[in-house]
């Protein structure tokens, strides 16, 4: 069984690029486990018409306290994986010499998260300033403090990071880069990529290539052409960039354009369907939760308009006077491109022009969430 902050091989090659050089979590068959505190990244490759499988249990924001619930990712097909969060330079294990409480900081002042008894194992991560108290990652994955005068260990405390209370940061994958690759399969070219699922009733939220993604359900994520594409098989989901967000439902999908080092670039697309065969490839029966495909939502027609009269004035339409409020460009802090933000025949417009290759562009308008793009080649940038 996996637990939290693992991952487990499923078969295929995959290759771990280690934490520090003087680690090498390696696979070696198909149901090994490896922390995912010692890879800083994993590259799946199809060989042989066999795609590879990797499944990670992952925290992101999820309560410290409940480690039996977790994001599913699974990776498959050929696919690299980055992890983006912070991981510590240097961990060991300490055995804990009587029963301690595991606190939520580095003193009794911290409320009780777990306890541990004597004679088990936890992993330290991190110390306080005075080197009196060990950040340490329990058996079960729960996180916390403990008194590092009950342990015994053969490591150096002072080597250790300071780190505040581990809930002010990131753990490992809630922030990732994801890139996909195509390969022959039973003669068809097929794309990886991930499958993301969150526990029954407990929405998570993860950044991934820099789009934020908040998440109840299930969702299939891949990058194609320059873009991150996001499919919502089921659930709710809202995708965030630089301000920017796009709510989609069960059999919805967005794309978000990516800039050439792989971040977002511009703003999600609007919601609009995708057709369920696309997804014939995936490897849906090994999410922990089965799922039932949702279909695209039907749009509501729009309202009958009752005939008028010759030579009677139409009643106003309210609805017509509602518009969507455009993209603020002061918002979209981080977005790797120039917002620019004008007023066209008293409709408002933001445009954001973003570098895609070698002398080549992408501009988007976003007029009232309609989207429009052109891209354009030779251009010098201003």
């Amino acid at each position: 069984t996996t637990g939290r902050f693992e991952a487990c091989y499923g078969g295929g090659e995959v290759m771990i690029t280690p934490r520090t050089a003087d680690i090498a979590p390696i696979f070696q068959q198909a149901g090994d486990v490896i922390s995912l505190f010692d890879a800083r990244e994993f590259v799946l490759n199809t060989t042989d018409s066999t795609w590879p499988a990797l499944q990670m249990n992952i925290r992101a924001n999820l309560p410290n306290t409940q480690p039996e619930s977790n994001i599913t990712l699974l990776a498959f097909g050929t696919v690299q994986l980055q992890n983006n969060a912070p991981l510590p330079p240097l961990m060991f294990p300490v055995t804990i010499n009587e029963g301690l409480n595991v606190r939520g900081g580095p003193s009794t002042n911290y409320p009780i998260v777990a306890g541990i008894s004597g004679g088990e194992t936890a992993t330290a991560i991190g110390r306080n300033r005075n080197g009196d108290w060990f950040n340490v990652i329990l058996p079960t994955g729960v996180m916390g403090w403990i008194y590092a005068p009950a342990t015994s260990h053969s490591g150096d405390p002072q080597a250790l990071e300071n780190t505040p209370p581990r809930d002010e940061l990131m753990t490992p994958m809630q922030s990732l880069s994801l890139s996909s690759g195509t390969a022959s399969i039973c003669d068809t070219e097929q794309t990886g990529g991930i499958l993301l699922q969150t526990p029954v009733e407990l929405p998570a939220t993860i950044l991934i290539n820099g789009v934020q993604l908040e998440l109840d359900g299930t969702a299939h994520l891949y990058t194609a052409e320059q873009n991150l594409y996001i499919q919502l098989l089921s659930g709710l989901a809202n995708v965030a960039v630089g301000g920017v967000s796009v709510s989609l439902v069960g059999g919805q999908m967005t794309d978000v354009p990516l800039a050439l080092d792989g971040s977002a670039g511009a703003p999600p697309s609007p919601p609009q369907g995708f057709e369920r065969e696309s997804l014939a490839h995936l490897p849906l029966l090994a999410l922990p939760q089965p799922i039932t495909l949702a279909s695209a939502p039907t749009p509501t027609p729009p309202p009958a308009v009752a005939p008028v009269e010759d030579g009677a004035a139409p009643a106003e339409d309210a609805a017509s006077e509602t518009t969507a409020e455009a993209p603020d460009p002061t918002a979209a802090t981080g977005i790797a491109g120039n917002w620019y933000h004008t007023d066209v025949d008293g409709s408002n417009v933001a445009m954001t022009i973003t570098r895609i290759g070698e002398d080549e562009y992408a501009v988007y308008l976003y007029d009232n969430l309609a989207t429009a793009c052109a891209r354009f080649g030779g251009a010098t940038a201003a």
